[in-house]
């Protein structure tokens, strides 16, 4: 886990600061949020709002997160499947970590759909409500 809590303070830094960035869940304690999902304990969980998904792609394929994701097998065992579930929300919406691991099992179970979908394969914004 060495250099795991520095490299994250460093994403969480840039994302804050990101062009569309809105909102992320932080940690009551540590760097880290962590959560049970699918029989697994101590599932490290990310769940941020952004206005639009150009806004998500640049920060995850074009900023210094890219390079944090190249080295997550240094710090995270293997977790199998799709590992991140996304969703449009109607705007002012602050999504639960119950919410998003409800979404990501849906997503894992029955693959994408406009109710959860992965950044390998979005989906359009509903026209209504605003998002």
């Amino acid at each position: 886990m060495a250099g795991l809590p520095g490299a994250l303070d460093d994403v969480f830094w840039l994302a804050d600061r990101s062009p569309g960035f809105v909102w992320r869940l932080k940690p009551d304690v540590g760097p880290l949020v962590f959560a049970s999902f699918g029989g697994e304990d101590d599932v490290v969980v990310t769940l941020s709002v952004w206005e639009d998904f150009a806004a998500l792609q640049r920060f995850v394929y074009r900023t210094a997160h890219s390079l944090f994701m190249q080295q997550r097998a240094r710090w995270f065992a293997p977790f199998g499947g799709l590992s991140t579930a996304m969703w449009w929300a109607p705007a002012g919406t602050i999504p639960t970590l119950d919410e998003a691991l409800a979404r990501l099992a849906r997503l894992r179970g029955r693959g994408p759909k406009r109710d959860a979908f992965s950044l390998g394969r979005p989906f359009d914004p509903p026209a209504d409500p605003p998002v």
